[in-house]
This record gives structure tokens, sequence and C-alpha cells, in this order.
């Protein structure tokens, strides 16, 4: 999958989001997010921490989710999307433990973007059980 810019920055902009949920952004997430960002963009690391620090600064002037979240929901295809949603699960449980705030979020986004709540609920099952979360 490689999107443009602006996609990218949307889309690390959500997963930025997601890791500061729970008030704690700590070393796992960021590597966590390096990784997604990586695997789904197929971007060099200097690219990817620019992404990063853009997606940063997006996040704090940002009103609502919406603002990434309409143009995940406009470019991404279904199948891009489930993607988007099994790599949200998988920065959630990088702790391995769902916060409430977390799943307030993951459940806004899923909303957001189109992925029905039975969706939302298989992409978890699926993560908890690759990640061996009982």
């Amino acid at each position: 999958m490689i999107k443009n810019k602006k996609v990218q920055i949307a889309t690390c902009a959500l997963f930025i989001q997601m890791a500061e949920a729970d008030g704690r952004f700590d070393d796992a997430e960021f590597d966590m997010i390096i990784q997604i960002m990586t695997d789904l963009f197929k971007l060099n690391s200097k690219d990817i921490h620019a992404i990063i620090k853009q997606s940063k600064h997006e996040v704090k002037e940002s009103i609502s989710i919406s603002e990434f979240s309409s143009l995940i929901r406009d470019t991404f295809s279904d199948d891009e999307k489930f993607e988007l949603m099994l790599n949200l699960w998988r920065l959630i449980y990088v702790d391995k433990k769902l916060d409430m705030y977390e799943d307030n979020l993951i459940k806004r986004i899923a909303a957001s973007i189109g992925i029905s709540h039975r969706e939302l609920i298989g992409t978890k099952m699926l993560i908890r059980e690759e990640m061996k979360i009982d």
C-alpha cells in the first residue's frame, strides 16, 4: 500500500492518538508505530520519522479524529481499512491490556471509517489470538 503523504500522515496520526489514549506513549508503542508504518507504506526510517513528527504536530492541532479518519474512509479500500484496524489493535495490545480510553477511541475510529461493530470485534479477536492474550 503506497499512498500519498497526506494519507500517510493521517494514518500515522490515528496511531499516535491511539498510543496517547491511555495517557502513556511509551517506547514499545513508538517502536510499534515505526514497524507498522514501515510495513504499510514501505518507507525508510528517515521518512517514517519525518511523518511521525508531522503527525504529532497535526494531532496537537486537530479538533477531532474525523480530520484524519475521513481521509482514510475516502481513500482506503475495505481490505486496507481492515488491515488498519488490525494494526490499531496490535498497537493497543503492545502492553497486553485494553484501557477504557483506547476502547472508546477504537470504536470511534471504526465507526468513522465505516467498520461495523462485528468487524471491529472480529479484528480484536484475531489480534488477541495472534498476540496470545487471554
